[in-house]
């Protein structure tokens, strides 16, 4: 509609105008609130055939000197039928300044399960981004990079998301913890879940076995022969389901910080989390130095106990501007947020620094508003709207691949409440996914040139998880004794990125000098 300027001679007309623009736009949000769709657009591909690899232009912006290249490999949702839909995953390719010297890649495999592997930030792929400075050793081999947002992640065709859950959960913060509707989120999820299969989306079909023959098609469409995979956290998995289906594509293999014999989820997570406040504990008593004596104080443990049942009944103020409606954070935000800064390797200073901080409690609004306060709204905000995870795809995996049956049971520093634990079996039920028994042997690979790196202190996967699949699949081991979740690439130890990299390059494990700290076997 195109409108002539009156100069002002008509403000009733004016007027009334405004007044049908405001009644209108107010009418639309009204009907786009009763209308939230509960998941994210639905877009199956079409006009291509099983196996088809094709150069694409990708998905979101890059620089025109990059050296990055787009492409999607078309597969079918179920591997086991012939009549089903077609799917695709998008991957992207980045050589080397000057173009690749050698055939055989470096593929990254994201853990989650559920988070997307594709960075997206577009400034990231340019001759001076931040890819280029991450993975500078491994591109200076001549190797190209491969990043994947496999099935139902990120770029994937379709993505699978469940925004209105999520908002319908982050609401839900702004209550205090004892008038929070947890059915309501569980509907929610319930009702996501039924648009997805309602939309031809087989939940079924979201797992780490079939993540792997799509990345054996994404291979074969690329012309590589062999790869070298790089997988973190659960991407260890999917390393795992890659050997299991294509063995003669891989040429080695790099397991960082690795899920393996991660059956019982529940009390694996629980274990997990108790052995790092031990550590804390252990680091506590040893304390010499006059800051982490005074950091410490009375036991952690007992200290964490204390503050949770305080939280219950009077939940911390959090916001993120002036003027904003306030996120309560009660006992088990706070966990979330002693979780969350444990996966860095400063996490045991970290926690105490927030442990402290929380014990503290000071009030009133501007406390709200501090930035100790704004750092955990934040770690809070980032852990349900994080837009790289998929809360369906992690579902669906993890009610496949792991066994939620066992109850991690009674524990003064739950990771999970046992409400929590039969909110998520609820949840598998509703996907109508269970457990299948399964638990992939490494020793069946043994012989393929591997390195597993692991820290210290991991909550997340703790070290006996990589030692046991070193031990199984004939592995290089290294085990940091300062670094957390994810070692080769998020570690300042340059020297053990560096031989790390040397490892893809040898096909063998040599620290190099400087790297005198740590267990390597």
């Amino acid at each position: 509609m195109v409108h002539q300027r009156n100069s002002g001679r008509d403000p009733v007309l004016r007027t009334l105008l405004l007044g049908l623009i405001i009644a209108g736009v107010a009418a639309v949000v009204a009907s786009m609130m009763q209308q939230t769709p509960q998941t994210g657009k639905l877009v199956f591909p079409e006009g291509q055939n099983a196996g088809d690899v094709v150069a694409v232009k990708c998905p979101f912006r890059m620089p025109r000197f990059s050296t990055a290249q787009c492409y999607r490999a078309y597969v079918p949702q179920d591997w086991g039928a012939n009549d089903g839909p077609l799917i695709s995953i998008l991957a992207v390719k980045i050589d080397p300044a000057g173009g690749a010297r050698v055939s055989d890649p470096f593929l990254y495999l994201e853990g989650g399960p559920g988070y997307a592997g594709v960075p997206t930030n577009y400034h990231d792929y340019g001759a001076s981004g931040w890819l280029r400075e991450q993975y500078t050793e491994v591109l200076a081999t001549g190797r190209a990079m491969i990043f994947v947002d496999t099935r139902g992640l990120g770029h994937a065709e379709p993505a699978l998301h469940c925004p209105e859950a999520l908002r319908i959960a982050w609401q839900g913060l702004k209550n205090r913890p004892e008038t929070r509707d947890q059915d309501g989120v569980l509907a929610a999820d319930i009702a996501c879940f039924d648009q997805l299969q309602a939309g031809g989306v087989d939940l079924e079909a979201y797992h780490s076995d079939y993540a792997a023959r799509d990345l054996q098609a994404l291979r074969r469409g690329l012309g590589i022969d062999q790869w070298n995979l790089y997988g973190i956290s659960y991407g260890a998995q999917t390393a795992l389901n890659l050997l299991n289906v294509d063995r003669a594509g891989v040429r080695s293999l790099v397991f960082d910080s690795p899920s393996y014999s991660r059956i019982a989820a529940f009390p694996a997570d629980q274990q997990a989390f108790e052995r790092v406040l031990d550590q804390i504990e252990e680091r506590c008593a040893a304390a010499t130095q006059e800051s982490w004596i005074e950091r410490c104080g009375d036991s952690v443990k007992e200290r964490i106990a204390t503050l949770q049942d305080q939280l219950r009944d009077n939940p911390i103020t959090l916001r993120g501007y002036p003027f904003g409606k306030p996120l309560y954070m009660g006992d088990r935000e706070a966990m979330l947020v002693f979780h969350d800064v444990l996966y860095s390797a400063d996490g045991f200073a970290t926690l105490l620094a927030a442990l402290a901080a929380m014990e503290e409690r000071p009030t009133g609004y501007f406390a709200s508003l501090s930035d100790w306060a704004m750092d955990w709204r934040e770690r809070i905000y980032w852990s349900y709207q994080d837009d790289q995870f998929s809360w369906p795809v992690h579902l669906a995996t993890a009610c496949r691949e792991m066994d939620h049956g066992p109850s991690a049971g009674q524990s003064r520093w739950p990771v999970y409440t046992l409400d929590e634990e039969q909110y998520q079996r609820a949840l598998c039920a509703a996907m109508d996914v269970r457990w299948d028994g399964r638990h992939i042997d490494a020793s069946d690979f043994d012989g393929v040139p591997t390195l597993v790196l692991s820290g210290e202190k991991d909550v997340i996967t703790p070290p006996q998880y990589g030692r046991a699949l070193a031990d199984d699949i004939g592995a290089d081991y290294f085990r940091h004794p300062r670094e957390s979740h994810g070692v080769m690439f998020w570690t300042d130890d340059e020297c053990v990125y560096e031989s790390a990299v040397d490892f893809i390059e040898t096909l063998e494990f040599d620290l190099k000098d400087g790297c005198s700290e740590g267990s390597k076997s």
